[in-house]
């Protein structure tokens, strides 16, 4: 998927930089006893279907101490026992390093909350984590001692990152100490998995202490990133590194540079953990759709059909037995061959007989490998925007947690009936350090002071919710329990506004003393950085201050939230081509833009630019433990009551905890974070005649806090993997 990878560059040098820090008490009340209800699951739709275990005699393997292997015959990994060799259906998530307001120089997840994420993985029914480089000692620590009691065990596949800022500068892999640094990360690993690493200096902080061998539970190694095209291309110019040989890796006769780089920091891994440890494990190198070795011929973007890494010219020696296995990101969503495929498009699933264009790239995919392909990253995410649409539904974001669960859940049936050797679900946790293409990229602030972005895909993958504050600010049922006089802005006649505020959204609570919800339309003035309008022409109202954005109640189903025409960012980024006007009056919806307009080769289709319009507010109450709960609800109302919550970024405001909103991007033409002085609101009925007085709303800076919960996505996976491993 092409996720939010520059936004990584921040964490590149801090990766493997760590001290330790006391634990956050936002986990201690994480509850891992969960248990399938039937009306959280009454729209679960799976396919079912069931992994066969597969048992096999032992290899051979010299002296060489194993735990597991690949196997190119069945196309599976496998665990050695001690009279045979039994598969291991791979089924779990990838964790990052953060969560809230993680310092990612300091990773401060501590040792329990580790222990009861393992435990609620396992009870989830799965049975791997795959982290992305070396976690924090305490991680390793707390899986050893979850595995060394466990009647079920946890499986590790543990990452070796590289360098992002590597594939911009230096540009290619032979430049600079590129392959010098990422042979260090690749022994580190080893010494960290082993438990040998005592001492390993990171940046220039103090040691740390890796004591804890867990080699025992450790699947395999994948190596790298999402390669970008640009940094392979530049690579492949060597003509002279066309080729490999090493001890236990090589590269064949159709090998590039590229490959031979990947073979080369694949050597240095077998060869230290064979040298050092005596010991060996799987490894894998990490690719990712853009860089598949298919041809696509109604792909709308050449430049994700231009290159190829290409894995199975990466050769094991007969020496090494623990063997190569590929690990590939696949996402329904992206690169978007997966939609427009003239193949894809006609292909019936066996299971549901319906169109299902992710597995008909699954088993494309998988033809082009001998060894055993693991899907190592694939999902879908719960965040209020999105960034890319699937012909399946299956968005990069603007799904509810019960999609979430229904989405993960199918794509996990279709990579256990494609014949993969496994799946992993991104992701564990959200994360709010992340970002993505189209939304404003801010995040110019201390850790502490990081908020999350309900807009943005990349930081609402995770199964467990990570959400503002210390406990929930405002639930969306139309009850009072979360109000108190202090809140209330507006008391009038006609109805009374309160409104609150945490790091994700602005909530607010209207009570309609004479009319009821739908007589007529209620206007919500808001004024942030006041470059907006002293009037709302479509809503006959003039206010006492310019307003950037209008909340508009109108009944269930048209109610939203509109910018005004000179402070819409979306319009101004994507759309430069229109006028806007100070102080004109206008608003226009919130609007997200998806994708540009596309030309399909093939066919000769032309698919037009699109935005979607994200400020049309969702009805629903946003209790958790309702059977009517929905994740995307804005807004809930009974009779004369309605409660609302807005995501910040749909105003403006990019960071409540540091102060900082859009400025007045249009007149400057470059948008900018700027002090946010005042957040001020109105109310009215539409067609007032009177002057809509805004007023100073509660406010001010200080430091994030955020607590966590399971997601409803969480039972419908639990389900799932239960069923896929019934025999």
């Amino acid at each position: 998927m092409k996720k939010y990878i520059k936004c990584l560059s921040l964490i590149l040098a801090l990766l493997v930089t760590f001290s330790l820090v006391g634990c956050h008490k936002e986990y201690e009340k994480v509850n891992p006893n969960l248990t399938v209800s039937n009306k959280e699951l009454k729209d679960y739709d799976v396919p079912e279907y069931h992994i066969k275990s597969v048992s096999k005699s032992l290899i051979s393997h010299a002296n060489v101490n194993m735990n597991f292997t690949a196997d190119k015959d069945s196309k599976l990994l496998f665990k050695l026992g001690e009279d045979n060799m039994k598969s291991v259906y791979i089924a779990g998530v990838n964790m990052g390093l953060s969560t809230g307001t993680t310092n990612l120089a300091s990773i401060d997840i501590s040792y329990d909350t580790y222990m009861t994420w393992f435990s609620q993985i396992v009870q989830m029914n799965a049975n791997t984590v795959r982290v992305f480089s070396i976690m924090p000692p305490q991680f390793y620590k707390a899986f050893y001692d979850y595995n060394k009691d466990a009647s079920k065990k946890l499986y590790l596949m543990q990452g070796v990152w590289f360098s992002e800022d590597y594939m911009s500068d230096p540009g290619d892999c032979y430049k600079g100490e590129v392959i010098e640094e990422f042979e260090r990360n690749v022994t580190k690993a080893v010494d960290v998995i082993h438990g040998n690493a005592e001492y390993i200096r990171y940046s220039n902080n103090d040691s740390d202490k890796f004591i804890y061998d867990v080699s025992e539970y450790t699947l395999g190694y994948i190596l790298g990133l999402e390669w970008s095209n640009e940094f392979v291309t530049a690579s492949n110019k060597h003509k002279d590194k066309e080729s490999f040989s090493g001890d236990y890796l090589k590269t064949g006769d159709t090998s590039r540079p590229f490959e031979a780089f990947l073979a080369r920091i694949g050597n240095t891994l077998i060869s230290h953990e064979s040298e050092t440890y005596n010991f060996q494990t799987p490894v894998a190198f990490l690719n990712w759709s853009t860089n598949d070795t298919l041809n696509h011929p109604n792909e709308p973007d050449s430049y994700e059909d231009s290159v190829e890494v290409n894995t199975e010219s990466i050769v094991a020696a007969s020496n090494y037995y623990a063997g190569l296995f590929a690990a590939v990101d696949v996402y329904p969503y992206y690169p978007k061959s997966i939609d427009y495929d003239t193949k894809y498009n006609t292909y019936k699933d066996d299971l549901t007989g319906k169109q299902n264009n992710y597995k008909a790239y699954l088993e494309d995919l998988k033809k082009e490998y001998t060894v055993p392909l693991l899907v190592a990253e694939f999902g879908v995410s719960t965040s209020r925007g999105c960034a890319a649409e699937s012909v399946l539904g299956y968005n990069q974001g603007g799904n509810t947690e019960q999609q979430q669960g229904l989405y993960d859940s199918k794509m996990i049936v279709d990579i256990a009936s494609s014949g993969c050797a496994g799946g992993l679900i991104f992701s564990w946790q959200d994360e709010w350090f992340k970002q993505i293409w189209n939304t404003f990229r801010y995040s110019d602030c201390a850790p502490e002071q990081r908020t999350p972005n309900r807009m943005v895909p990349e930081q609402n993958y995770g199964i467990l919710a990570v959400e503002a504050g210390e406990k929930t600010a405002c639930i969306l049922d139309g009850k009072t329990d979360d109000w108190q006089d202090s809140d209330i802005l507006f008391d009038t006649s006609d109805y009374s506004l309160s409104v609150k505020y945490d790091e994700a959204y602005l909530y607010g609570y209207i009570n309609l003393k004479k009319r009821k919800l739908g007589e007529n339309k209620l206007v919500i003035p808001v004024s942030t950085v006041g470059i907006g309008s002293k009037k709302a022409n479509d809503f006959g109202l003039k206010f006492n201050k310019k307003a950037d954005s209008l909340i508009v109640i109108d009944g269930k189903d048209n109610s939203v939230v509109m910018n005004d025409e000179y402070y819409d960012y979306n319009r101004f980024r994507f759309y430069p081509e229109e006028k806007k006007a100070a102080d004109s009056g206008k608003y226009n919806i919130v609007t997200q833009f998806v994708n540009g307009e596309l030309q399909l080769p093939q066919t000769n289709e032309t698919i037009e630019r699109k935005s979607n319009e994200v400020g049309k507010l969702n009805f629903g109450t946003s209790d958790p433990d309702s059977d009517d709960f929905n994740s995307l609800s804005d807004f809930y109302a009974e009779s004369n009551v309605v409660e609302f919550r807005i995501p910040w970024y749909m105003l403006g405001v990019l960071n409540i905890s540091q102060g900082m909103a859009l400025n007045n991007f249009n007149k400057e033409n470059e948008a900018y974070a700027v002090e946010l002085k005042n957040i001020s609101l109105g109310i009215s009925f539409a067609n007032q005649s009177d002057e809509v007085k805004l007023e100073n709303m509660k406010y001010k800076t200080g430091n994030s806090t955020y607590h966590t919960r399971l997601k409803k996505s969480y039972d419908y996976i639990q389900k799932t993997l239960a069923t896929l491993f019934t025999q």
